[in-house]
Formats: C-alpha cells, sequence, structure tokens
C-alpha cells in the first residue's frame, strides 16, 4: 500500500519515413500519499472490498513479503524514497504494408539494468521486448492495437520467482473531437499475464484508462485518469497520468 510518482522523460528521434528511434528514462518516487481517505470512501460508497485496509494507519507505505519459510519480510522502508529506474533503448520500423486496410509498425525495446540501491521490483536485470502495432483510421475515429512480448533474464528477486515471459495486449479508441484534428478523447484497455509464482501477482491484470490530448501548434497536452472499479486486483486503485510532448 502506498502511493507513487512515476516520470517518463522520452526523445524520439525519425532517421527517416521508415525507423523511429527512442531513448526513456523514467524515475520513481514512492511515499505513503494524502488518498487513503478518498479512496476508502469511495470503495465504501460503491461496495468495492477494502482488503482490510482500515485496520492500518492511513498515508503510510506498507510492503510486507512472506518467503518461501513463511517469514515475513518488511520490505517498507527499501521502497520508501526517489529512485533511478531502468532507461530504455528502442527502435521501430514502419513495416509499409496495408494488409487487410490496416497499418502496421514493429518495435524492439532493449531495457538497461541501471537502478538505484533502492528496491525496485522488475527493474534488476537486462529485459527485451518486441512489440506489434496496428492502426486504422475510420472518419472521426482512431483504432489502435498493441501487442508486446516480454523476456527478463533475471527472474528472481529475494526468492520470489518471477516468469521469464510476459506478454500484454492493449486496445485503445480515439475519437477525434475538433475537425483540424487537435483534440480527442480516448479510451484503452491493457490486458497482461502474470508477473511472478506468488498470490495475486499469478494472475492476469487489466487496467482501463479515459483520456484526453490536445494539440497546440508543436505542442501536446494528454490527461488520463485509472479507476479500477471493474479490476482492482493487483492494480493501482486510481492513477492520473499527466503527459507534455513538444516536437521539433
Amino acid at each position: 500500500d502506498f502511493e507513487e510518482i512515476f516520470n517518463n522523460f522520452l526523445i524520439e528521434y525519425a532517421l527517416n519515413d521508415e525507423y523511429l528511434v527512442s531513448f526513456k528514462f523514467p524515475t520513481q518516487f514512492i511515499w505513503g500519499g494524502i488518498m487513503d481517505k478518498l479512496i476508502e470512501n469511495f470503495h465504501h460508497n460503491f461496495s468495492i472490498p477494502n482488503h482490510k485496509r482500515e485496520k492500518f494507519p492511513r498515508n503510510k507505505v506498507y510492503l510486507f513479503y512472506v518467503d518461501k519459510h513463511h517469514n515475513v519480510l518488511n520490505l517498507s522502508n527499501e521502497l520508501t524514497g526517489f529512485k533511478l529506474n531502468s532507461p530504455t533503448f528502442s527502435i521501430q520500423k514502419n513495416l509499409n504494408t496495408r494488409f487487410l486496410n490496416l497499418d502496421y509498425d514493429c518495435r524492439f525495446i532493449v531495457k538497461f539494468p541501471i537502478i538505484s540501491r533502492r528496491f525496485s521490483i522488475g527493474t534488476k536485470g537486462w529485459a527485451f521486448s518486441f512489440l506489434l502495432d496496428v492502426s486504422k483510421e475510420w472518419k472521426q475515429f482512431k483504432f489502435y492495437s498493441n501487442s508486446a512480448v516480454f523476456r527478463y533474464l533475471k527472474t528472481e528477486i529475494y526468492d520470489l520467482r518471477m516468469y521469464t515471459y510476459q506478454y500484454s495486449q492493449l486496445f485503445c479508441v480515439e475519437y477525434l473531437i475538433s475537425l483540424l484534428k487537435r483534440s480527442s478523447l480516448l479510451m484503452q484497455i491493457i490486458i497482461s499475464s502474470p508477473v511472478a509464482y506468488y498470490p495475486q501477482f499469478d494472475k492476469p491484470t487489466i487496467e482501463i484508462t479515459f483520456g484526453y490530448k490536445k494539440k497546440v501548434k508543436n505542442y501536446v497536452f494528454e490527461l488520463g485518469i485509472i479507476e479500477n472499479m471493474l479490476f482492482y486486483d493487483n492494480s493501482p486503485d486510481v492513477g492520473v497520468h499527466l503527459g507534455f510532448g513538444k516536437f521539433f
């Protein structure tokens, strides 16, 4: 139980009409937060389980792990604070095909094992991923699909065994509310396979996000909100995404 501020700095460069390279550098700050009371009241009002949240003091960081010998490890202090996460490098290629009248791109991503010494699940080690993007425009709508497979070289943290491979599937619908195509509403759903051989982490996750995007000259502003009323196990209670980009 914690709150986090996760920041991604991303730079992309188009080599030509077919190839795009990018570098992403993420940082993370984890703390007790200020939203526990709001989340508890929201869950009560909509009859969503709180999983005994009321038994713990509010706005604190809690991370307890039961190892294979049934020892309870308190990792809360290791989780708390600011840390650098693993940067990634990717290359994207336009496949130059219109099969079924759709647009296709593929991406290959490498994640480097460079992080701060603080605890961070899933970031200690090299990882590789391959993604296939499919898109379609129809009138004022854009449809996106993203299929991804991830390969992790480090598959154990403490004695928690992680899956070597993970899979995810994204579906997104974007509605252009402006004739100049400068404003749009989005809804996306991401389905991810289990990540570890551990209760709850051995189940798929489903996240739904509603968003808004606005283009002003060479700038892009984004707003997204996650509230998992339907799929609340092993996923954020609530999340807010803010994005800002500039084209050169």
